[in-house]
């Protein structure tokens, strides 16, 4: 090895635990949606014409990087999935879905397993309003810390 050069190893990716919220044997699952901008796919269909309901994250946390993406004006729509039947809806092991390039954690649900869903008003007021900046992420990060605490107070 050349004087001055160091031989270092590539890090090795470590896959971050989703911090779920579990309740009596259920587990919320988290998605952000505008009911002012309408769905350009028809009947429920997602990104692919046999993808059939809405994507969700088990891990409110990762809400956060969704709802900047998004337009303002949207609610947080939160539902609670049995657990023992989470790994049916998984992305990663859907037949179409889990081809696609698709991050961890993300959850497609049936229309029909939203009847029990919660609707969240998001109040934060972007800086733009069109869309999220990033300057808008502290108010985010801090509505949505707030919504898992006031989640986990809520007896099972």
């Amino acid at each position: 090895m050349a004087e001055g050069t160091s031989e270092t190893s590539p890090p090795v990716y470590t896959p971050r635990i989703p911090e779920r919220i579990i309740k009596d044997g259920n587990v919320l699952l988290f998605r952000y949606e505008n009911p002012n901008i309408p769905n350009p796919n028809p009947n429920g269909v997602t990104s692919h014409k046999d993808l059939i309901g809405r994507w969700f994250v088990d891990d409110p946390q990762d809400l956060k990087s969704y709802i900047i993406m998004r337009p303002p004006g949207g609610d947080i729509v939160i539902v609670a999935i049995p657990e023992n039947k989470l790994d049916d809806l998984n992305v990663d092991k859907h037949p179409i879905a889990g081809k696609m390039d698709t991050e961890g954690n993300n959850y497609i649900v049936p229309d029909e397993l939203l009847a029990t869903s919660r609707r969240i008003n998001f109040d934060v007021d972007p800086s733009n309003p069109s869309k999220f900046l990033l300057k808008d992420m502290p108010k985010i990060r801090k509505f949505v810390e707030d919504l898992v605490e006031a989640e986990k107070a809520i007896p099972s």
